[in-house]
């Protein structure tokens, strides 16, 4: 497993359509100032985008969340 750059924001598995189990995390990387969020499957970058912060909170926002409002903030306005 070779060394990944950033903070792991979270781990987790997922399953193919075949049934077969895929291991994966997300990870924040800062690189000149500018947040982007890398995501590996089966320890290989998959995909690269640009970091999005939550307007409520300021976590970054990450799946299952979109938009600019993150999974837990998301959670306590539907409870109200």
């Amino acid at each position: 497993m070779q060394d990944k750059p950033g903070q792991q924001l979270h781990s987790f598995e997922t399953v193919t359509a075949e049934g077969d189990v895929i291991l994966a995390e997300t990870r924040l990387v800062v690189t000149a100032g500018v947040e982007t969020v890398w995501q590996y499957e089966r320890d290989r970058l998959a995909d690269v985008r640009l970091a999005q912060r939550c307007l409520d909170c300021g976590d970054i926002v990450t799946p299952p969340a979109e938009g600019v409002t993150c999974w837990p903030c998301l959670n306590s306005s539907a409870d109200l």
